[in-house]
C-alpha cells in the first residue's frame, strides 16, 4: 500500500510529524510511505530511517514516477524545490507542471496533508495526486490560497479530503497530527501522550544514560531561531547565562547551525573556540554531541525537538505567540514559557518587538537551567505585563493605524490575486468573439488552457515552454543587480570606475555594495546607482554576497569581487549575449551562470604563476560549458542561485566552486564566455605573497573533508596524491587546448603541496577544536589510533600521545585518500 505524505514545512515540523509517522509503521508495516518535504528538509532522513529520493526534473516525469515505484524502502523521503513564499516566475510554473505529472503517474491509495496551517505547495501536492482515501484538516485562517497555474491545475477549493479534521490554534501540534493520521490507522489514537520520534539507532529503548567522567558538567546553548529574528531572546540574554553557568564550574558550548551565524555574531572573540559548527548534512553529528552534554539551552526551534527525540535534557524558551501549540509532548524538556494578555497571535505581532519573548528575564532562564540540572523539569510560567496595559506615550496611536494599514494591505493583497486570476483566464486577442483591445491596453494574454498545454507524465521539466504559436514579445533587456562583497574600502574605486565606464548598460541595473564603509563609498560616487548595505564588522566573502543578493531585485546577478576591473564592453557584450541560441529562455537546459576570463591585472610572473595554479580553468579563449565557475566576476540567474540554495555562508574560500556546482545539480548549465573579460588585481605577484595565498585556501578544509566528516590523523599519503592529481588534472585541461605549463609545472605543483598540506593541517585544528575528534566517527584502524592519542595528549600524557599520533600517520599509509 501507497501513502502519499505531504509536509513541506520547516526541520521542526518534521521531527513533530516523525513521532506518528514511527508509530504507523510499527503498527502497520504494509505501508510504504513517501514523505514529501520542501527541499533541504531531507537532512533529518537518516535520523528517522528514512531514504532519500530526489527527483530528477530534466527526466521525463513519467521514467521518475516508475524509478521511485522500483524504491523497495518501507520509508522514503522525496524533497521537491518549491517553497509557499517564493516568488511566482517562469521557472516556478515550469517545475510546478512537472511536480504535477509526477504526482498522477504515480500509484497512490491514500494521501495525508499534514499540515495545520496549510501552505499552497502542500494543498496543490495532495490535489494533483490521484489517491482513493485524502486526508487533511479544514482550511483555517492562516491557509494559503491556491492562485496562479496553481489553482488552474487543481481548482480553487482543492484538496478535496475524503475526511477532514478540525484544526485548532490553541491544541497540541503532535495531538493533532496523531490524530490527523488516526483517520487512516485507528489505532494511533490510543497512543497517549502523542508519541514523539526516536532515532532508529534507538528506536523501541531507552537513549543510554551519559556516563560520569568527573569532568565539570557541560551545558550547550543554541541561540538560532531560523529566518524570523524578531523570534530571537538574542545572544545579549544568553552571554550572562553563559557567564553565569561558568561560575558554577559548569562548561558551555555554543552550537551553530545552518543560518545560525547571524545569531551568534555577537559573541565575543574568546568565544570562538567554544562555537562547535554544524553543517546542514550534520544532523547525526549534532545528535551525537548532544548526548555527550548534560543539557541543552535553546528556543523554539527544531533543536529543543531534537533533544526530546535523542534524550537529551533541555530548557526551551518558548513566547506566546502560539502558546504550548508546539511543546515537545515527551523527552526530557523544561519549558520556560511566557504568559501575556495578547497570546496566541500566531506571530502576527503589532508591537515593534515581540514582548512575549523579548521580555522574559535572564534571571528566570538561569534558574531554569539550574533546576533541570537538578532534575526538575516542571514548566515555568512567567507572567509579563501586556502592551496595552502599560503602553508608553503614542504607542495605542501607533498600533490604531498598523491594524489600519493590516487591514488596507490585506484588501490589496486580495483585489491583487483577483486581478492574477483575471489575467490568466483573459480570452485571447484573436478570439473573433471578443472585441480587440490591444491597441489600448497591450495584447491579451491567450486563455489558461492555451498558455498551460495539455499535462502529460511524459514531459521533462524543460520541456515545459510556452507552446508555439504563443508569442512571447518583444525581448526584455537583463535587470541586473551587481553585487560587491567591500572588504577592502582602499581598493573598490577602480571596481567602481570600471563599472561607470561601462560603454553600454541594461536599462534598469543597481550595484548593491556591501560592507562597513558602503554608506560613505556610495555618497562618494553619487552618479552610479548604489544600494548600501551597511555590515557592523567585515565578514566571511560568502555571507557578506549572501546578503547583498537578498536585496538585489535584478533577474541576473553580476558578481564581482573589489579587487576586479570589468573590461568597458562586459555588459554590454552580456547583453547582446542573452540574444544569442545558448542563451535565449527557449534553450535547453538553460544557462545558469556564465563565468568571465579572469587575467591578472599586473602581468607579472608570480601574479601569473597563481593564475594559472588557481584560475586555471578561466585563462583560455574558448568559448564552452563548464562544471564549475570562479566567483570573482561571474553572471548568474537569480532564479538558478536560489533553486541550488544560494553560497553557503560558513565557506572561508571555495564557494563559488560548491555553488556552480549545485547550480548545475539543479538543471542548469554553466557557460565560459571569455569574451566577458575581468581583471583580477589579486596582488600575489611575489614568491611570498603568492604561497600565502595558497596556504589560506586550507581554511576550506571543513568543505573539502565534508565526504569523510570523520576523525583522522594528518594524512601524507592524501596530501601527496590530491597534489599530484591536482597537477594532473590542469595539465590535461591545458593539453586539451593545445597549451602546455612548460617549465612552470614545477612550482605549479609546489602551490598544490602547500594548499594540500593546509587542508589536512586545518582539518587537524578543527578536530582539535572543543575535541571535535571525540564527537565524530573514527572510521579506520589509522583513525581509532589517532583519537586515542589525542586523549593521550589532552590528559597529560604528552610523549605517548606523540608516538601514537606518529603510529597512526604511518597506519594512514593503507587507508584510500581522505578527499
Amino acid at each position: 500500500m501507497n501513502l502519499l505524505i505531504s509536509k513541506p514545512d520547516a526541520l521542526g515540523d518534521q521531527f513533530i510529524a516523525a513521532g506518528a509517522v514511527q508509530a504507523l509503521r510499527r503498527i502497520r508495516p504494509d505501508v510504504r510511505i513517501v514523505w514529501h518535504v520542501r527541499a533541504g528538509m531531507e537532512a533529518f532522513a537518516p535520523l528517522v530511517g528514512g531514504q532519500v529520493f530526489i527527483p530528477d526534473t530534466h527526466a521525463p516525469a513519467a521514467a521518475e514516477a516508475a524509478r521511485l515505484a522500483d524504491c523497495v524502502d518501507p520509508l522514503i523521503i522525496l524533497p521537491f524545490p518549491l517553497a509557499p513564499f517564493e516568488p511566482w516566475t517562469d521557472d516556478l510554473r515550469g517545475r510546478l507542471r512537472w511536480w504535477a505529472a509526477f504526482l498522477q503517474a504515480t500509484s497512490w491509495d491514500a494521501s495525508v496533508l499534514a499540515q495545520i496551517n496549510r501552505n499552497w505547495v502542500g494543498d496543490f501536492t495532495i490535489a494533483m495526486a490521484p489517491a482513493a482515501q485524502r486526508f487533511g484538516l479544514s482550511a483555517n485562517p492562516a491557509r494559503q490560497p491556491l492562485v496562479n497555474e496553481a489553482q488552474a491545475l487543481a481548482v480553487a477549493d482543492a484538496p478535496d479530503f475524503t475526511r477532514a479534521l478540525s484544526p485548532s490554534f490553541t491544541q497540541s501540534e503532535a495531538a493533532q497530527l496523531r490524530d490527523l493520521f488516526a483517520a487512516f490507522e485507528p489505532r494511533l489514537a490510543a497512543l497517549e501522550p502523542p508519541p514523539i520520534w526516536q532515532p532508529v539507532t534507538a528506536a523501541g529503548s531507552e537513549p543510554e544514560a551519559k556516563t560520569p567522567t568527573g569532568k565539570p558538567r557541560h551545558v550547550l546553548i543554541a541561540p538560532g531561531v531560523g529566518a524570523d529574528a524578531r523570534r530571537a531572546w538574542g545572544a545579549g540574554n544568553f552571554q550572562p547565562i553563559a557567564a553565569m553557568l561558568r561560575a558554577q564550574q559548569l562548561a558551555v558550548s555554543w552550537i551553530e547551525g545552518p543560518g545560525d551565524a547571524e545569531h551568534l555574531a555577537a559573541l565575543p572573540p574568546d568565544e570562538a573556540d567554544h562555537r562547535l559548527r554544524f553543517g546542514p548534512d550534520e544532523l547525526p553529528q549534532l545528535v551525537d554531541t548532544l548526548r555527550n552534554a548534560d543539557l541543552l539551552l535553546c528556543q523554539d526551534t527544531a533543536y529543543v525537538h531534537i533533544a526530546a527525540g535523542a534524550g537529551v535534557p533541555a530548557v526551551a524558551i518558548f513566547g506566546a505567540g502560539q502558546g504550548a501549540r508546539f511543546h515537545p509532548t515527551g523527552g526530557r524538556i523544561k519549558i520556560v514559557q511566557s504568559q501575556i494578555a495578547c497570546e496566541g497571535c500566531q506571530w502576527h505581532c503589532l508591537w515593534d518587538r515581540l514582548v512575549c519573548v523579548a521580555d522574559i528575564p535572564v534571571e528566570t532562564v538561569f534558574d531554569a537551567v539550574m533546576a533541570m540540572l537538578n532534575g526538575d523539569a516542571a514548566t515555568t510560567i512567567v507572567p509579563l505585563a501586556a502592551p496595552v496595559a502599560d503602553a508608553r506615550e503614542g504607542e495605542l496611536p501607533a498600533v490604531k493605524r498598523r491594524l489600519q494599514d493590516e487591514v488596507l494591505s490585506l484588501n490589496a493583497d486580495r483585489f491583487a490575486r483577483l486581478q492574477i486570476i483575471q489575467s490568466l483566464l483573459a480570452p485571447k486577442a484573436n478570439d473573433p468573439g471578443h472585441a480587440d483591445t490591444s491597441a489600448a491596453v497591450g495584447a491579451a494574454a491567450p486563455p489558461l488552457p492555451d498558455r498551460l498545454g495539455a499535462l502529460s507524465p511524459s514531459t521533462p521539466l524543460g520541456a515545459l515552454s510556452p507552446p508555439k504559436g504563443v508569442p512571447n514579445g518583444p525581448r526584455m533587456e537583463p535587470k541586473v543587480s551587481v553585487i560587491i562583497p567591500m572588504g577592502r574600502p582602499d581598493r573598490i574605486a577602480a571596481t567602481l570606475g570600471s563599472l561607470a565606464a561601462q560603454d553600454r548598460k541594461p536599462a534598469f541595473w543597481e550595484i548593491v555594495l556591501v560592507g562597513v564603509e558602503a554608506e560613505s563609498v556610495a555618497r562618494a560616487h553619487p552618479h552610479l546607482p548604489i544600494v548600501p548595505v551597511v555590515l557592523e564588522r567585515n565578514l566571511l566573502p560568502p555571507k557578506t554576497r549572501c546578503l547583498g543578493i537578498e536585496r538585489a531585485a535584478g533577474g541576473w546577478l553580476l558578481l564581482v569581487d573589489d579587487d576586479v576591473e570589468l573590461a568597458p564592453d562586459c555588459l554590454g557584450r552580456f547583453i547582446d549575449l542573452l540574444a544569442t541560441p545558448v542563451f535565449v529562455d527557449e534553450a535547453l537546459p538553460p544557462v545558469g551562470a556564465i563565468g568571465f576570463r579572469i587575467p591578472g591585472k599586473s602581468g607579472r610572473f608570480f601574479e601569473r604563476l597563481t593564475d594559472i595554479s588557481n584560475f586555471w580553468a578561466q585563462q583560455h579563449d574558448r568559448p564552452e560549458d563548464r562544471d564549475w565557475l570562479y566567483s570573482a566576476a561571474l553572471l548568474v540567474r537569480a532564479d538558478a542561485y536560489r533553486r541550488s540554495g544560494g553560497f553557503n555562508p560558513d565557506l572561508p574560500n571555495g564557494e563559488d566552486v560548491d555553488l556552480t556546482r549545485r547550480i548545475a545539480a539543479a538543471g542548469f548549465r554553466l557557460r565560459y564566455e571569455p569574451g566577458l573579460v575581468a581583471r583580477h588585481d589579486h596582488r600575489r605577484d611575489t614568491l611570498l605573497s603568492m604561497w600565502r595565498y595558497f596556504w589560506r585556501n586550507g581554511n576550506a578544509a571543513r568543505y573539502f573533508f565534508s565526504a569523510h566528516g570523520g576523525a583522522c590523523p594528518f594524512s601524507l599519503k592524501t596530501v601527496w596524491l590530491k597534489a599530484w592529481s591536482d597537477l594532473r588534472m590542469n595539465q590535461s585541461f591545458q593539453q586539451a587546448r593545445g597549451r602546455s605549463l612548460g617549465l612552470r609545472t614545477p612550482l605549479i605543483w609546489l602551490n598544490y603541496l602547500i594548499v594540500e598540506t593546509s587542508l589536512d593541517w586545518h582539518w587537524q585544528q578543527y578536530l582539535k577544536e572543543a575535541r571535535r575528534y571525540r564527537q565524530l566517527p573514527a572510521r579506520a584502524r589509522s583513525d581509532t589510533t589517532y583519537v586515542l592519542a589525542m586523549i593521550d595528549w589532552e590528559e597529560g600524557r604528552e610523549f605517548t600521545g606523540v608516538l601514537r599520533y606518529a603510529w597512526a600517520v604511518i597506519q594512514d599509509f593503507e587507508n584510500p585518500v581522505r578527499r
